[in-house]
């Protein structure tokens, strides 16, 4: 059920005579949107985080459009759930012009309840909204993101490396929550000894990944790039130049083995979301084919694999979405930052993808 908001005296009016509305606040969660049509976004995901975990919510919108120079407080409750089982969140609004966005920390700090936890979540590029982002970050435990476009991937890794040295404050990002079932699917397909040695010599690898043709200024590859950055990591390939032709990407690796082309290249679909991973594609020196795919369910990939002597039965295997929902809030919350997460950074934060 979605969150629905209230002003507090409308609720307090409609409970009976001496019943008080009960609140409920697991943690404080700042929301930082300047981008009116990112904001809507941003209240999506406030209502599926306070249907899993009620907390207090300080919601910051700014607006660099506005002509008007303005900042203004507003004071809600959400609630959730019905009847007995209805849950309030107090929701403090503030509303400002990119004039006033020196100012907004001095709001904030004063709503945040002491004695816990203090999540950021941001609906753009923390690494160039400073001015705001490093004011509270240093009361955060975690720094949530969640950007739909970036000015550079390597420029970005680079900023969010730094960036994470000199906070005690956690970063997760979103965007690499969400890839986390295929990162499961391809450490259990290629975990016998032998199956990681054929990846290990990948000739060629191919990410698809699913584009929505109506939001082509998005940066929908955000996940096939950090999935092919992952496995770079892990594999310990050497980077040698980044392609980009359209939506298209290839990068050049090298190691021990020779060389690995791993291409990314969109995929019409209506059964993913906007940037999800359709399939995973790899040919080894030795012509061993392994493809992972969706086929009809977005639930389950399909696993085949082959080479030159035999053809195995396909099988198919559930696939944990983290695209959206519990799954996601889950992960959000309860995973730790993850080493794995670094490295891939540490792989993007390569010249050849600033100069891509």
């Amino acid at each position: 059920m979605a969150a629905s908001l209230y002003d507090e005296e409308e609720i307090q009016k409609s409970l009976p005579v001496g019943h008080n509305i009960i609140k409920a606040s697991l943690f404080n969660l700042i929301v930082l949107s300047h981008d009116p049509e990112r904001t809507s976004h941003c209240e999506e995901l406030i209502n599926i985080i306070v249907e899993k975990f009620p907390c207090r919510v300080i919601f910051v919108k700014t607006d660099p459009n506005a002509q008007a120079d303005f900042l203004r407080t507003s004071y809600h409750l959400l609630t959730v759930g019905a009847g007995e089982h209805k849950v309030f969140c107090d929701l403090i609004s503030i509303e400002g012009s990119a004039q006033q966005s020196g100012k907004i920390p001095f709001l904030v700090l004063p709503h945040i309840v002491p004695d816990l936890p203090v999540f950021i979540l941001v609906g753009h590029d923390p690494t160039q909204d400073l001015q705001v982002v490093q004011e509270i970050e240093k009361y955060a435990t975690r720094l949530i993101f969640d950007p739909e476009t970036i000015d550079n991937f390597g420029h970005f890794a680079t900023r969010l490396l730094d960036a994470s040295k000199r906070t005690h404050c956690e970063f997760f990002d979103m965007n690499w929550s969400r890839m986390r079932g295929w990162r499961e699917i391809i450490a259990q397909v290629f975990s016998p000894p032998d199956a990681f040695h054929q990846l290990d010599t990948s000739k060629m690898i191919q990410i698809n990944y699913a584009l929505a043709p109506k939001k082509q200024k998005l940066l929908q590859e955000m996940q096939a790039v950090y999935l092919q950055a992952w496995l770079a990591s892990r594999l310990n390939w050497k980077l040698i130049g980044v392609e980009k032709q359209d939506r298209e990407w290839r990068i050049f690796y090298s190691h021990n083995h020779g060389g690995t082309t791993i291409s990314l290249i969109p995929r019409d679909t209506d059964v993913l979301q906007p940037g999800a991973i359709f399939s995973f594609e790899a040919m080894t020196y030795d012509d061993f084919h392994f493809l992972i795919t969706h086929e009809t369910e977005r639930k389950f990939v399909k696993v085949h694999a082959s080479n030159k002597e035999r053809c195995e039965m396909p099988y198919t295997v559930y696939l944990s979405n983290f695209q959206s929902g519990a799954s996601l809030v889950n992960d959000i919350f309860y995973q730790p930052q993850s080493s794995h997460y670094v490295a891939a950074l540490s792989q993007l934060s390569n010249d050849a993808w600033a100069r891509a």
